[in-house]
């Protein structure tokens, strides 16, 4: 037996079943499934997570030509490709020296932080609260 609502199927005895006032029993595998279609009013075309939504959408991706989006998407991987060729290339021409320090891998580079207005070493402000001063109400 199959889920009305995801399409699994449901092992005997597991099952939840719930009529409708009209007298028909659908069998949910999962109070999840039960919520989504009865509570929710969902459906489960339009659900991703279900068989018949991931059904639906095959056939629309089998029947549907190439569009634009498609043909954006295979150029950037294009681009992508060639870029990682040329990358490869470089790392092979650039061979590390014999100094004995490590080449750095190519296409990353040490960013600088910006340097602070009063510089490294500028004195940090005193937290601590000063004793307020005691004025004197004395009439003279």
């Amino acid at each position: 037996m199959d889920c009305v609502f995801c399409g699994k199927k449901i092992p005997a005895g597991t099952e939840s079943i719930y009529v409708d006032a009209k007298g028909k029993a659908n069998y949910f595998c999962s109070r999840k499934c039960e919520k989504n279609m009865i509570n929710l009013g969902r459906k489960p075309r339009k659900t991703r997570w279900t068989r018949m939504y991931m059904e639906e959408k095959a056939l629309r991706l089998k029947s549907s030509k190439p569009s634009e989006s498609n043909e954006k998407t295979v150029k950037k991987e294009a681009v992508k490709e060639e870029s990682a060729e040329a990358k490869s290339e470089i790392a092979e021409t650039e061979k590390p020296k014999s100094s004995g320090k490590k080449a750095k891998p190519a296409g990353k580079t040490a960013k600088k932080k910006p340097a602070n207005k009063a510089g490294k070493h500028s004195e940090k402000k005193s937290s601590t609260k000063k004793p307020a001063k005691k004025t004197s109400n004395k009439k003279e």
